[in-house]
Parts: structure tokens; sequence; C-alpha cells
């Protein structure tokens, strides 16, 4: 699987991921399928609050509102916009690249 990731999506998720500090933070990908195994970005959930140094947990009722929102917004096309999967962030690897 391939996902494309704009710069600007980057940015926040590192934003993010530096004021978590030493918790583990996580949030749903939901993207655009541009091609077999391909997607592009549409949008990215984040728990920001939860988790610790060893774990992180999804608050679902959060996450359900965003699919909620982006079937919405894409008119409830699941055959082009879904949810790939999770995204997670581990607090003890660098965010420089």
């Amino acid at each position: 699987m391939q996902l494309w990731l704009k710069a600007d999506v980057t940015r926040w998720m590192r934003r993010h991921m530096l004021r978590a500090g030493s918790r583990e933070i996580s949030g749903m990908i939901l993207e655009k399928q541009t091609g077999d195994q391909q997607f592009g970005d549409v949008d990215f959930t984040i728990d920001a609050t939860s988790g610790s140094p060893s774990n992180f947990t999804l608050d679902a009722k959060q996450h359900d509102r965003a699919l909620a929102e982006v079937f919405k917004k894409t008119g409830s096309d699941c055959h082009r916009f879904n949810y790939p999967g999770e995204w997670y962030a581990h607090p003890c690897c660098s965010l420089h690249q």
C-alpha cells in the first residue's frame, strides 16, 4: 500500500507528536483511493489527549464522528474515499529526517 502525504499534513502530524512529548498518540487515516492500493490525502484524525509512553487508545466516539464527517463531505463514496488504517507515533523515534 502507498500513501501520499502533503507537506502540510506531515507538518501537522509532527507538531502534534512534538506536543505529545513522551506519550504515544494515534489516529485514523481517511484517504481517497487513487489507484490499486494507492491513496492520496483526505484527512487524518488525532487523539492527542490519551496515550502514555508505552501505549495509545483510540477514542471510538471521536473517530466515529470523524468518519461520518468525511463520508458526508465525500457523498458516502466508500469506493473512492475510505479508511485504510490507523497511524500512531512512538515517542522515542526522531521526527527529523
